[in-house]
């Protein structure tokens, strides 16, 4: 009888996970967690397929079941050790396969998960390509009803913003963001030519933008037209737009949009894009002024 109690505590402490194994158990769940809910970030970084194929390894390893650990440890010090690590090695081949078998699933629910979340946000992203595929091609309407295009500014720098007059937040805020910044660059704002593009000219009219647009700077031109002519303005800046149902929506419809500022220089090339949520008003306002001093300086 003292023989077999001291045999199953002995079989208890072999087979307890030691601090160490926790340890790392608890680690490799930290970072798992943080692959979830980064893995953009780290398929970017080329560590995604590490991760993965590391998973079943260092859960095993974690738990003492890899064979090439445990045979590396040398022999049981003790024969009563050694017979009962004989005893539990179809346990620990057990415990072996469902590792193997939960990791693989791990991998393949993670793998599903980063999919899903890259189409979803896939449509909701501006994605750029390079300063050739931003350019500054439009046919439309002003506020005071004229038609124009891109030529109409020709000579002068734009600094160009897509909305609508419905938006209930992120358009006034921009426009006054860019007031601000318009303000902050003195005499250089008259080399500006400060643009509101309606994403939404179902409704935003040119009557509709006269009114809309007084409430900001008063350099700032409205412009609309059908929706082929917005359909196009907005292709050409890369402009992520979707009219979507809003039963508490005015007409029962709201636009989801980009919230970018374009920043084109005088010949109707990409210089710049800014969000108003990644610095200051003073500082985009230095950054356009470098820009227009620096041209100077080569002209």
């Amino acid at each position: 009888m003292t023989q077999t109690s001291n045999d199953i505590r002995a079989a208890s402490a072999i087979s307890r996970p030691s601090r160490r194994q926790m340890l790392m158990i608890t680690g490799f769940a930290a970072i798992g967690g943080g692959a979830a809910f980064n893995w953009d970030w780290l398929t970017a970084v080329g560590a995604a397929p590490l991760i993965l194929s590391l998973a079943p390894c260092a859960a095993m390893c974690a738990l003492g079941l890899c064979p090439s650990l445990r045979g590396s440890m040398g022999p049981a010090e003790h024969p009563v050790e050694s017979n009962i690590m004989t005893r539990i090695t179809p346990t620990h081949r057990r415990i072996r396969i469902a590792l193997w078998t939960g990791a693989i699933a791990i991998a393949v629910l993670v793998a599903v998960f980063a999919v899903l979340r890259r189409d979803q946000n896939h449509a909701a992203q501006t994605v750029y390509h390079g300063e050739a595929n931003i350019r500054s091609e439009f046919s439309l309407v002003d506020h005071h009803g004229q038609a124009v295009t891109q030529e109409d500014f020709a000579g002068r720098w734009q600094l160009i913003f897509f909305g609508f007059t419905h938006c209930p937040d992120i358009c006034p805020t921009s426009l006054a963001y860019m007031d601000n910044v318009l303000e902050l660059l003195g005499p250089d704002a008259d080399q500006i030519a400060p643009l509101f593009v309606t994403v939404d000219p179902e409704r935003d009219t040119p009557e509709v933008l006269k009114d809309y647009v007084a409430n900001f700077h008063p350099q700032l031109i409205g412009l609309t037209g059908s929706q082929d002519q917005i359909a196009k303005a907005t292709d050409a800046f890369k402009v992520y737009r979707e009219k979507l149902p809003a039963k508490t929506g005015p007409h029962g419809y709201m636009v989801a949009h980009a919230g970018h500022f374009y920043l084109m220089n005088r010949d109707g090339g990409f210089e710049a894009v800014f969000l108003e949520s990644e610095q200051p008003a003073v500082e985009m306002a230095e950054q356009i002024s470098t820009r227009i001093e620096n041209e100077r300086k080569t002209h």
